[in-house]
Parts: structure tokens; sequence; C-alpha cells
């Protein structure tokens, strides 16, 4: 559900519940208005937003925008960004991401939270380098170019 918006920015809320409505996993999410010709945000209209019942912002910390991931890190193989990864927008989708970061989080890792960050758009036929962080309380995963361009910063953690 949305749960806010302002100039660029939508909020929007989700919850994973079982049959019996209890919550197993939630997310509160931070969307940027696109425009699809420039390729450059754009600003939200109150006319764009009558379509939207706004309700109540699920109580948890507010996503970071410039997650900090550890400098210690170890590079893992490229990975070419395939047609299949794809969105009807042209850049990769972002459950893409994760299913390649699945790759990297050890079987044994012990976690509850999850943070992403996507920081630059990434299309078909860009070769992607995966680093591997070593934090504290967990993992980071980062996809940069062959340039250093950061796409997606993702962090998985045990919560205190």
């Amino acid at each position: 559900w949305s749960s806010g918006y302002n100039t660029i920015y939508g909020n929007r809320n989700y919850v994973m519940m079982n049959e019996d409505g209890e919550w197993l996993a939630y997310a509160d999410s931070k969307w940027v208005l696109i425009d699809i010709d420039t390729r450059m945000p754009a600003r939200i209209t109150d006319k764009e937003m009558e379509g939207y019942v706004i309700e109540e912002r699920i109580d948890m910390p507010e996503s970071n925008k410039r997650l900090k991931l550890s400098s210690d890190r170890e590079q893992m193989p490229n990975e070419r960004v395939y047609k299949t990864y794809i969105d009807t927008n042209g850049h990769m989708n972002n459950t893409a991401y994760f299913r390649l970061a699945q790759e990297f989080i050890p079987n044994d890792l012990d976690y509850d939270t999850i943070d992403a960050v996507y920081v630059k758009e990434t299309t078909e036929g860009t070769i992607i380098v995966p680093f591997i962080h070593k934090e504290e309380k967990g993992i980071g995963i980062s996809f940069e170019g062959e340039d250093g361009t950061v796409f997606t910063k993702i962090k998985i953690y045990k919560e205190d």
C-alpha cells in the first residue's frame, strides 16, 4: 500500500502474511518516479496520486538511501545483464539483483534484515562486477560497473 509521497518520491509498504493473517515479513520502500523518455526523476503530481489510498506507514526505521558497506570486500566473478533480467522499463529488475545476491549468501548466515539501495539503473548487456563486503553483523553485496559505478547495494544482517 501507499504510505505517502512528496516531490519525486513515493513510499510503499509491503507485508507477507500466512493464511491466518500473521505477519511473516514486512518492508518499507521509497520509490522514485522516473520519466521514461528522459530517464530523469519527475515530480509526482496530486492528480497522479488520486488513484492511491494513503494508509499508515509500517512502524519501522526508515530506509537509508546512502547505505554504507565495509571497504573490506572480495570481488566475485562478473555477470552479464541478460534480457531475462530486464523489466518493462528497460532496466534490470530489482528481483534480478536479489536472485544474483542469493548466490553469495552463506547458508549458515543468521539474519533478519535486508536493506537494499538501487543507485543507478542497469541495462541489457552491461557487465556487473559483484563484491562481497565483510560486515560486522552480516554481509554486504554491491553490484558495480567495470568502471566502478555502483548500481545496487544490499546489506544482509541480524538486528540487535
